[in-house]
């Protein structure tokens, strides 16, 4: 939550426009508090009365005394309208192109000559695609030494061709488990100096499907539970899973870049490292946070947070 506030993540919903009265908590204060129970995990809004109510620095942080009880957030969700549904996408597009430098991985469904075309005309947008045809890249590689590939893992080359207008095409030569040899194509206008043809190619396959994100999010923050029985507020809901999501991303970027928890999963970061348990101080100096040194996670992220570095936020998807 410090992180999202110095890097002022929450700012574009201070003035988010919902029909709420405000007797003891403003439609702020209640949107931060949904997002902090899907970065602590919470199955449901019930479990914000347990989990959340301890967490008064947190509260703290936002001008809250206390964390809204699950009744208010359970009234916020079923205020959501077709109103707040366009300012949730416009806060989402203004965070996402805001603090991300956006660098776009299709496969070979999106690889053919006129969708590459049609990415390399999009301003700063950087992309990877598997190209669209198999037997181009095979025609390609056919005047191509073994000698001049260069090796990406046990059984994948690479060789990368001269840029033609603006875009990068790299030859990937892999063994299938009966010996045969394939050919793709990969297609990008990243630089070598950014990233060579086996950065390149690691990249691309880092790529998370769809559907392993609805896995994660079903798994982690919950959404297969339906916070409530309102179709605006089940959307608006899942709105707000996708921007902290985005949060969380920012956080493993940035705060942990370099350090041994930099390629954790997000699973661990909410169950495992995020139930850790700190004591907390104030003094005239500022806040204390002490993390008991119980375990290898509670030392790793003790030492991440002490060490961290600001840098440009980056979102692949």
């Amino acid at each position: 939550m410090q992180f999202g506030l110095k890097m002022s993540f929450f700012k574009p919903f201070e003035d988010f426009n919902l029909k709420m009265e405000k007797v003891k908590y403003s439609v702020y204060q209640k949107l931060i508090t949904t997002m902090m129970s899907i970065v602590i995990g919470c199955r449901s809004t019930k479990d914000i009365n347990e989990r959340l109510s301890v967490e008064k620095l947190s509260a703290n942080m936002v001008g809250m005394d206390t964390i809204p009880d699950q009744s208010q957030i359970n009234l916020l969700l079923t205020r959501f309208d077709s109103s707040s549904i366009l300012q949730l996408q416009d806060i989402h597009h203004k965070l996402f192109m805001d603090n991300s430098n956006l660098i776009l991985r299709t496969d070979s469904g999106f690889g053919s000559a006129k969708n590459v075309k049609k990415l390399l005309s999009i301003t700063n947008l950087k992309f990877v695609t598997k190209g669209y045809s198999s037997v181009k890249a095979k025609s390609l590689a056919k005047n191509i030494l073994y000698s001049e590939y260069d090796k990406a893992d046990e059984a994948a080359w690479v060789y990368g061709l001269p840029q033609v207008n603006k875009a990068r095409y790299i030859i990937v030569q892999t063994l299938s488990k009966r010996g045969n040899l394939k050919y793709s194509l990969l297609i990008t206008n990243i630089i070598d100096k950014e990233m060579n043809a086996v950065e390149v190619f690691h990249f691309y396959n880092k790529r998370q499907t769809i559907e392993a994100f609805f896995k994660m999010a079903k798994n982690v923050y919950h959404i297969k539970n339906l916070r409530t029985s309102k179709f605006y507020g089940i959307y608006g809901f899942l709105w707000l899973v996708f921007i902290t999501h985005n949060l969380i991303s920012s956080f493993k970027a940035t705060i942990l870049r370099g350090t041994k928890l930099e390629n954790v999963g997000v699973r661990v970061l909410v169950r495992s490292i995020g139930s850790i348990k700190a004591f907390v101080e104030r003094t005239s100096r500022g806040i204390n946070v002490n993390i008991p040194s119980i375990t290898r996670l509670s030392r790793l992220i003790a030492d991440a947070i002490c060490g961290h570095r600001y840098i440009q936020l980056s979102f692949n998807i």
